[in-house]
């Protein structure tokens, strides 16, 4: 067995993975994550029994939505009489995280907007449909690819070995069973001695002629 490391490299043990862009090296403009905001916003709003909808984003979306968007998010309100959009900007996010939460009937809160992040700081701590997860794996023993199975291998098939091994010897059978066949040398000496024997019948006829 070759050696392997059993323990993390320095590097793997030093370095971890970006929060914000969860290790995928990109992460989207402010217009792309405001429009997807403003799309997930509407779809809370459609529910039924929805109350409020709270957006909780970092600040430049925030000023996104309540200022080149606010149009939309004034449309959402007019489409669906009794829901009530919330946008609060939180300086302690930083895009491309967000958090859009809805409110169902007789859950609403009197708490002041600016508050909200705290309030609903352990629904936050979920991931949102639009991050990606994480691509660091969970780090597997070296040895774990050299685990004994708990049965022993199948035994080689020997039934088909068995079947031709008795196959061989049934087929050989009718070639020793026919007879041997002369060969063209015997053929020919035999043609050979039936002419002189033949010569030395005809020989006493002509003598006693």
């Amino acid at each position: 067995m070759s050696r392997q490391r059993l323990s993390p490299s320095l590097g793997e043990s030093s370095h971890h993975v970006c929060p914000r862009c969860s290790g995928t090296g990109t992460v989207r403009d402010n217009e792309s994550l405001s429009l997807s905001i403003l799309r997930l916003i509407e779809e809370e709003a459609l529910k039924e029994n929805t109350k409020e909808v709270h957006a909780i984003v970092p600040v430049p979306i925030a000023s996104y939505l309540l200022n080149e968007k606010r149009a939309a998010v004034s449309a959402i309100e007019t489409r669906q009489a009794d829901v009530r959009v919330i946008i609060v900007p939180n300086d302690q996010m930083e895009t491309p995280h967000y958090s859009v939460l809805r409110v169902r009937k007789g859950e609403e809160t009197s708490t002041l907007s600016y508050l909200l992040p705290k309030l609903h700081e352990e629904e936050m701590a979920m991931p949102s449909d639009e991050e990606p997860a994480e691509r660091k794996l969970p780090e597997q023993p070296a040895l774990a690819a050299f685990v004994m199975p708990d049965a022993p291998p199948a035994p080689a098939q020997e039934e088909p070995a068995r079947a031709a091994a008795t196959v061989a010897p049934a087929a050989s059978a009718p070639k020793a069973a026919a007879p041997a066949q002369p060969g063209l040398v015997a053929r020919f000496f035999s043609a050979l001695k039936n002419m002189f024997s033949s010569e030395e019948e005809t020989k006493p006829g002509r003598s006693s002629g």
